[in-house]
């Protein structure tokens, strides 16, 4: 019997690489065939802990329609090593996961579930390139699976990231492109996946393709309208190809719905400063950094959140003027 395997682009804290989240089998299983163990990774960890609590473990907002990975056994389903692995990754317990994972890939070595999960943990730990091994050995084993190819886009863009850091700028675009040929792949595979298209607006905005990001992020969104950090990506996109007014439109919606949104605050911020509303800005502003400090400094932004480069920019005027 096939079982389905996923990876959930869900939210991670401004982080420049995507962290995997692991769901335990017996919450995430929809029927005896379906096995959630995702990946997740966008602008803002309380969206998700909100999504998850108010889901509980129906996985509506979190896990699209599942996906056949005919090589994934129903055994990984009452594994109790996977069990635990899971449960481990859950609790970022990072070591104590990957040698759950491997005892079970010592049991069952064509476990593509296994060998997916094997990279999630790999890639939390800081090592893509081995997490990029494991996703491809999990692409062979589950050739028609969507899940093993966005995650290896994740190692790939982090592989792109430590390139670029590096000043090996063409290896970077290499991968950044490569990223986005596997997040179409899995596109192929379920265009339902919101996943895959939130992970290709990503690889497409390190190749600064800021219109097929907006478009990317668009179709992210509209497949998983539960997920804020999706409006948000697509609002700051909508910035940066100059539809100020459009994204001053998305991002009140945003903040309107997710009042506690740091970093849509602070986003607003920026973009109606912009619009010659200081105002609101500076409301905007006293909000986002109450909620948290870091908001007034440019290096926590650049280094944190993925904004594009004339939202930063329009951020940074902003705060040489205000005091503080």
């Amino acid at each position: 019997m096939a079982i389905t395997l996923h990876s959930t682009q869900g939210l991670g804290a401004f982080q420049a690489q995507c962290a995997p989240v692991f769901r335990p089998p017996q919450a995430c299983s929809r029927n005896a065939r379906g096995l959630c163990l995702r990946t997740a990774c966008s602008a803002d960890r309380t969206c998700v802990q909100a999504a998850v609590s108010s889901l509980a473990c129906a996985c509506i907002a979190l896990t699209p329609t599942a996906a056949g990975a005919y090589n994934v056994r129903l055994e990984d389903v009452e594994n109790e090593n996977l069990q635990s692995g899971v449960l481990a990754a859950t609790e970022h317990r990072w070591d104590d996961a990957e040698k759950q994972f491997r005892i079970v890939l010592e049991q069952e070595p064509d476990s593509a579930s296994a060998w997916s999960n094997l990279g999630n943990v790999r890639l939390s730990k800081g090592r893509p390139q081995e997490a990029y091994r494991d996703f491809t050995e999990a692409i062979r084993l589950a050739p028609t699976a969507p899940v093993p190819y966005l995650n290896r886009a994740l190692a790939e863009e982090q592989l792109g990231v430590d390139a670029d850091q590096q000043d090996q700028h063409q290896d970077a675009q290499l991968q950044y492109s490569s990223a986005v040929k596997d997040c179409n792949d899995a596109i192929e595979r379920d265009p339902k996946e919101f996943a895959a298209w939130y992970n290709k607006g990503n690889a497409l905005a390190r190749l600064q393709d800021y219109a097929g990001a907006l478009e990317s992020y668009r179709t992210a969104a509209d497949l998983a309208p539960g997920i804020a950090g999706y409006r948000l990506r697509e609002a700051e996109l909508m910035f940066q190809e100059d539809r100020v007014a459009d994204a001053d439109r998305l991002l009140r919606t945003v903040v309107r719905k997710n009042p506690t949104y740091a970093e849509a605050h602070a986003a607003l911020t920026a973009v109606q400063w912009q619009l010659g509303q200081a105002a609101k800005a500076e409301e905007h502003f006293a909000i986002a950094t109450a909620i948290d400090s870091r908001w007034k400094r440019t290096s926590y932004i650049q280094s944190q959140t993925r904004w594009p480069p004339k939202l930063y920019v329009a951020m940074e005027k902003f705060l040489s003027i205000v005091p503080g």
